[in-house]
């Protein structure tokens, strides 16, 4: 399951870290580039794929998860993170 794997011990941190460079590169916010990583991971920028799997409420859960869990990892690293990038 891709959530598994993306919120996992070994690849956590290395979401995380590329997370916050691709927003500080592309000067984006984190949010912005979570959901893009979502996007990617999840539906593999497919976009009707992605409508039609957002109608199933574990899904949502799923990804809400995904979601939650990377924003609070963000701000366990990254105590000094400005709002900006949130």
């Amino acid at each position: 399951m891709v959530a598994q794997y993306i919120l996992s011990d070994i690849e956590i941190d290395s979401y995380v870290k590329s997370i916050m460079y691709v927003a500080k590169k592309q000067n984006k916010s984190v949010l912005e580039v979570i959901e893009q990583v979502i996007k990617r991971a999840f539906f593999g920028n497919n976009s009707e794929f992605m409508k039609e799997s957002l109608k199933n409420d574990e899904t949502k859960f799923i990804i809400n998860n995904v979601r939650t869990v990377l924003r609070e990892k963000l701000k366990e690293y990254y105590p000094n993170l400005k709002e900006k990038w949130l």
